[in-house]
């Protein structure tokens, strides 16, 4: 006989980069898209019983060169669920900045399933070329409109390297 011990549940925290456009103040940029999965009913039993576990809010840190990259702007993904979004940015034009996002609910709304949360738009620096590749970190993830942390359950997975042609 053996016992099955359900593994933790996570949640995929992942990026996709869009294409590079010859727009912006330093004549191109970059969109940077995150994505999470939320996973299906059942989720956690701790968190919403036996339906799925439902985000309501999220805190990001993009970690990146700021020799080659700066921060621009975001678009929130999701207007009707999350309408708060605060970023900042230090370390702004050195070899290791970080923009820091927090996003939520102005009415307590919440999201399950996989869904894209925020488009974050970065000015390529002139005359810049070669290979980047941001980190994410997730200092801070809520579930339920009770806010349970769930932090240590968001698995951010490595952002691909965007490629700045010459």
């Amino acid at each position: 006989v053996l016992t099955c011990v359900a593994g933790p549940h996570t949640y995929p925290l992942t990026a996709v980069w869009g294409a590079i456009t010859n727009t912006g103040p330093t004549g191109r940029q970059a969109a940077l898209t995150f994505s999470i999965d939320m996973g299906s009913a059942p989720g956690r039993a701790d968190i919403a019983g036996s339906a799925a576990d439902p985000l309501a809010g999220i805190t990001l840190q993009i970690t990146f060169d700021g020799t080659k990259l700066a921060y621009q702007s975001r678009s929130l993904l999701l207007p009707d669920e999350f309408d708060l979004a605060a970023a900042g940015t230090t370390g702004a034009g050195s070899g290791t900045a970080i923009t820091t996002m927090a996003i939520g609910s102005s009415s307590a709304q919440t999201k399950t399933g996989a869904f894209s949360i925020v488009r974050i738009t970065f000015n390529i620096a002139s005359g810049a070329s070669g290979s980047v590749t941001p980190t994410a970190a997730v200092p801070e993830a809520l579930a339920t409109s009770f806010l349970l942390n769930v932090t240590s359950s968001v698995v951010a997975n490595p952002i691909p390297t965007l490629v700045v042609p010459p």
